[in-house]
């Protein structure tokens, strides 16, 4: 039986089931930048895991669609959908500063 490990508001979806991957780390490591920039979580209080399931965060403060976008991107709730390398990551969110 498959057993997630991890710290769950920077886990990707798939990980609870045990799947982890390239674009799981990728997700992770967006859940950090999205910190960073915003000093919150993107999915946090009692309705967090539908929320990320549903790849619903709070947009960035300010007028930043192309950060949202982007952050759209990087936690999308299906992994198919997220980036595929950290090289492609990094140009994404260097193209959206």
């Amino acid at each position: 039986s498959a057993s997630a490990l991890g710290t769950p508001p920077y886990m990707a979806p798939e990980q609870e089931t045990g799947v982890v991957s390239r674009e799981s780390d990728l997700y992770s490591l967006g859940v950090c930048a999205y910190e960073m920039l915003t000093g919150a979580l993107p999915f946090s209080g009692e309705d967090a895991s539908a929320r990320k399931s549903e790849g619903r965060f709070p947009a960035l403060p300010g007028n930043a669609p192309g950060l949202d976008a982007f952050f759209r991107r990087a936690l999308d709730p299906d992994r198919k959908g997220r980036f595929s390398t950290a090289t492609e990551f990094l140009a994404a969110l260097r193209a959206a500063a």
